[in-house]
């Protein structure tokens, strides 16, 4: 959610940013600008959690 916010408050450019935190294509960084303009905050939470089951 920072990233994103750090792009829409104007700080840095996607290239940028993907430089800053070790991302290795700012086509994520892009992805997920999209989806929080049209989804939100509740666009970028995790929809797959790790089911971890006891024997």
């Amino acid at each position: 959610m920072g990233i994103v916010l750090e792009y829409i408050e104007g700080r840095l450019s996607y290239h940028a940013l993907a430089r800053k935190y070790g991302i290795p294509s700012k086509s994520l960084i892009l992805q997920w600008v999209r989806t929080f303009k049209e989804l939100g905050e509740v666009g970028l939470l995790s929809k797959y959690t790790k089911q971890v089951y006891s024997v």
